[in-house]
């Protein structure tokens, strides 16, 4: 079994993590946990922040906007080369 992570449980991640989860340990987080209510009852495996998802998961998948997908990427750069700078920052709001 692989544990998957999946980070924005809109329309697309939402499709992807149900999927997934036949055969796979789900983690998963949204903006909106009551929008993640369906799949928590499934059996994935809720997670606050996408940094909490990416700890348990071997392998991500990324649903989010584009400007919150770049900063999340840079951020996990960062992250994978100096694991003291990185620092949880609240998704940006507005478009």
């Amino acid at each position: 079994m692989t544990a998957i992570g999946v980070a924005g449980l809109g329309a697309m991640g939402s499709r992807i993590a149900g999927r997934l989860l036949a055969d796979n340990q789900v983690f998963g987080t949204n903006r909106t946990r009551s929008k993640a209510s369906q799949l928590i009852a499934q059996g994935m495996t809720w997670r606050d922040t996408p940094r909490q998802v990416a700890e348990n998961a071997q392998v991500a998948a990324l649903g989010l906007a584009a400007g919150l997908l770049a900063t999340v990427t840079a951020a996990a750069a960062v992250a994978a080369r100096h694991p003291a700078r990185w620092r949880e920052k609240p998704a940006a709001t507005g478009s």
